[in-house]
């Protein structure tokens, strides 16, 4: 029986074992070190040309990356790619964000500009397309916003009308900020189709490079990921062939959000290589730094900063590759059912934990730029000037809040998508809710018992408070933003805590060293139950006042945590582990 989206609020912590990075394979590991020596060798010395605006050598890079195999682990076999699953297609992204430019630049290619046609297109278009796209010759990209419409993607003006003849969509609007747009010879354009009968239908066109009609605007000046390029895109009556339509006329919406769906946990795994990254550098630099005669990674300030980004690195490791590892084994158990599959039918696995990869997508990228932050700090006043890596990163950090749909938006999501899953009886949650009341189970026994119970408890502190919001509101609950996104974070806590507690279980299970690892969960179950108690409580007083919100808050006093650990021990204990590594180290 599969594992359902969103079922981790229904089982305790630890009832069954979820994908981590311990699994990966000694032959994924090497693809993933081929990734970084790549990174290391060749890309890391041209950053300067690339922050320069040199597009030419990001996109020599990328068909460098394609001679290695880095962009072909996604596209099936028999369109000259590898067909290697998400999980590891993921590490590869981890792999390549040691510099968030170029990272940016790949993902675009590999992840939101590719999977479209892998999903969607036809026997011709891959055969046409995906070859020379897994190899490095054709870079693409991805146009699905516009100056008009951001989060509203379906509001989109750019329209596409069929011709007298009906062999072309003439195309008329504009796209904005489209990663890849001056390096890119192959456009994934979302538009309103017009068939001649009045309707408009949103939809998507593969659009080619020197296309009449088509045009590339001038480079945006960003605040960061300035190696990667980014531009507008015009059309003024563009030609584009109607065997160029991808998928039928109206799947716009179906594949948009989809392959988003996609690019959001890929990108929640891509920021993990980041954060590792600007740890050991800051490591290094407070090594070698000293000040009174003593290096500064001996004091206990930045070894609570080291300790913290470890286990923040913990978590998205965590959340990330437990999202992919979800979607890899719907995905073989799809592929084996024996039926010829549309492209709809590959992408249910991404939709069925669209939840989860809006949770880890937020979480991974927020997480990031609190990192980046905190490295940035470890370096003092050299952390703030361009000779020091950490001003880079910083700036680099700050996009992902707004890729793949602003982290306000995918918040918004995640208790949307699980109560219209309770309103059409999927999943089990009406039972869940009416359950809650009877408060929660005996505390398990064994390792890490308290961590467990606590992961359990975020789950039921999530419960009440959504219970409560939905009977307030009812349907107008998707009208109350605020309390939705306290809501959110409640959701992404109790996500948190369930895979950071379940990951260290699963290395003793594994028969690996856990005093790190545990302490990491103990860390992560103490900051979640904090955060959750305080955000649990400010949500119930805005849903009920006078005896009512007594009785609610009585109710999330019997579900609210009450964990006994020494956080400042537990940090001392990881900060030894990275002193003696020098880097994140599990």
């Amino acid at each position: 029986m599969p594992v359902l989206g969103a079922q981790f609020l229904l089982e305790p912590c630890g009832a069954r074992a979820f994908f981590v990075p311990e699994d990966f394979s000694r032959d994924e590991l090497e693809l993933a070190a081929t990734a970084r020596r790549f990174m290391e060798r060749e890309v890391l010395p041209k950053i300067p040309a690339m922050e320069n605006k040199d597009f030419a050598e990001t996109r020599r890079l990328l068909q460098r990356a394609g001679e290695l195999g880095l962009l072909m682990t996604a596209v099936p076999e028999e369109y000259g790619g590898l067909g290697l699953p998400n999980r590891v297609s993921g590490l590869i992204s981890e792999s390549v964000s040691l510099y968030g430019g170029f990272s940016v630049s790949h993902g675009a290619h590999t992840k939101i500009g590719t999977q479209p046609l892998v999903y969607f297109g036809t026997e011709e278009q891959k055969s046409k397309w995906l070859p020379r796209l897994a190899s490095g010759e054709l870079i693409a990209a991805y146009a699905l916003s516009e100056p008009g419409s951001g989060s509203d993607a379906q509001a989109a003006k750019t329209l596409a009308k069929l011709s007298a003849d009906g062999k072309h969509y003439v195309v008329t609007g504009a796209k904005q900020w489209i990663t890849n747009g001056a390096i890119a010879d192959l456009f994934t354009v979302f538009c309103q189709i017009d068939d001649g009968s009045g309707k408009l239908e949103f939809s998507a066109l593969m659009v080619e490079l020197g296309t009449p009609g088509f045009e590339v605007g001038r480079e945006e000046h960003k605040l960061g990921i300035r190696g990667s390029s980014t531009t507008p895109l015009t059309f003024q009556e563009a030609l584009i062939p109607v065997e160029n339509r991808l998928g039928a006329v109206g799947d716009g919406a179906k594949i948009a959000f989809n392959i988003l769906n996609v690019g959001r946990y890929n990108l929640a795994i891509g920021t993990i290589g980041g954060v590792k990254e600007g740890l050991k550098l800051a490591m290094e630099y407070a090594t070698e730094r000293k000040q009174f005669g003593v290096p500064l990674m001996r004091f206990g300030a930045l070894r609570q900063k080291a300790a913290e980004i470890a286990v923040t690195i913990f978590g998205m490791e965590a959340m990330g590759y437990r999202v992919a590892g979800l979607v890899d084994t719907l995905a073989e158990e799809t592929a084996q059912s024996g039926k010829a599959l549309t492209g709809a039918d590959k992408m249910k696995p991404i939709e069925e934990y669209a939840i989860e990869a809006s949770i880890a997508k937020v979480w991974c990228s927020d997480m990031l730029n609190v990192a980046a932050s905190e490295c940035l700090q470890m370096y003092g006043g050299y952390g703030y000037v361009e000779d020091y890596p950490a001003e880079r990163m910083f700036r680099d950090a700050r996009i992902n809040m707004i890729f793949e749909g602003t982290n306000e938006v995918n918040r918004l999501l995640i208790p949307g998508m699980l109560l219209k899953r309770a309103m059409k009886g999927r999943l089990g949650v009406m039972q869940w809710l009416g359950r809650l009341g009877d408060g929660p189970a005996a505390p398990p026994e064994g390792p890490l018992s308290a961590e467990r119970d606590a992961a359990d408890r975020l789950k039921g502190l999530a419960g009440v408070v959504l219970q409560a919001a939905a009977l307030k509101h009812m349907q107008a609950l998707e009208k109350e933003q605020q309390v939705l996104l306290m809501l959110a974070d409640l959701i992404i806590d109790a996500y948190l805590c369930d895979s950071a507690v379940g990951r260290a279980l699963q290395r003793r299970a594994k028969g690996l060293p856990t005093d790190v690892s545990d302490a990491m969960a103990r860390v992560t179950a103490s900051h979640t139950t904090d955060r959750a108690h305080a955000n649990a409580r400010r949500c119930a007083r805005a849903l009920a006042s006078g005896p009512a919100l007594d009785a609610l808050l009585s109710r999330l006093d019997a579900w609210s945590p009450a964990l006994r650990s020494d956080v400042v021990a537990d940090r001392d204990l990881i900060a030894d582990a990275l002193a003696a590594r020098g880097a994140y180290p599990l």
